[in-house]
């Protein structure tokens, strides 16, 4: 089953311990669906390489900014659902009314001053500011245990991993060290990912029945 009619059949049902398991499931999915934007963040420099060229230079340090925007919408799988399951739909007007107005704002005072960074900054905080609502309205409707600091230091995690991209990118080593050290650093982190997150083969395919 995808996760929107799990998640509602979790809810409606309502059977014992159906909050955990969702809680579970939505971590689950949370990190594994990170697993290809981490990817696009450490070799966003040889996918422009490959694919553009000089022209798009610029390029490859935007990418792992608007991959933070996938990151961030990654945490509306649980909290759109939450508010929609409440019957209180209401509530999603906040995030789009003050994301919309962050948006015009964030665009107005980024882009004439970063050009297409600055353009790629403000969608990922416009994004990060909506999702943040919906979280706080989703959690306070129907709240469900998950763990929030696993979740957060996971997120810290990948912004490391992003800064840590921009020096490698801006740095003289050779092109071969480079992709080495690229190809270690995600195998090593996607261990370290579906260690964490506790995902195996069978939770892996649970998740898309």
């Amino acid at each position: 089953r995808s996760w929107n009619p799990f998640f509602f059949e979790s809810t409606a049902d309502k059977k014992h311990g159906y909050k955990e398991i969702v809680s579970k499931r939505f971590e689950q999915l949370v990190f594994l669906l990170a697993i290809p934007g981490i990817l696009v963040v450490i070799f966003s420099e040889d996918i422009i390489n490959i694919f553009g060229g000089n022209q798009f230079i610029l390029a490859k340090y935007i990418i792992p900014i608007y991959v933070f925007t996938y990151f961030f919408h990654l945490t509306d799988f649980l909290s759109s659902n939450q508010i929609i399951s409440s019957e209180k739909l209401t509530y999603l007007l906040p995030s789009a009314f003050i994301g919309g107005i962050a948006s015009i704002a964030l665009n107005l005072i980024l882009i004439s001053r970063y050009g297409a960074l600055g353009a790629a900054l403000a969608a990922s905080l416009h994004f990060l500011i909506g999702h943040l609502i919906n979280l706080y309205f989703g959690n306070k409707l129907i709240p469900f245990p998950v763990n929030k600091i696993k979740i957060l230091s996971f997120f810290f995690i990948l912004f490391i991993i992003s800064i840590v991209t921009y020096f490698l990118i801006d740095s003289e080593l050779n092109s071969l060290i480079k992709l080495t050290i690229k190809i270690l650093s995600s195998t090593f982190l996607i261990i370290l990912t579906l260690i964490y997150s506790e995902l195996n083969f069978k939770s892996i395919k649970s998740l898309f029945r």
